[in-house]
């Protein structure tokens, strides 16, 4: 739930970042790597949170399965 808050607010800030630095032109925009930097630093936040609750996701439901039977026994 934060990462989906983080990315609206990121694509919010990305909106306003974007308009002040690049003016409309996005291609004047690509060419300054500084530009690109401030622009894309609003979605680590959610970035980061995705990617930890994905690897939480996977160790819950590896919890949930149920262990494997030998077929030896």
């Amino acid at each position: 739930m934060f990462a989906l808050a983080f990315a609206v607010l990121g694509i919010l800030l990305f909106g306003v970042i974007y308009s002040r630095h690049a003016g409309g032109n996005i291609f004047a925009a690509l060419k300054d790597i500084h530009t690109v930097i401030i622009i894309l630093v609003p979605f680590l936040p959610a970035a980061v949170l995705s990617f930890i609750a994905g690897r939480t996701e996977k160790k819950f439901f590896a919890l949930l399965r149920p262990p494997a039977e030998d077929e030896e026994k």
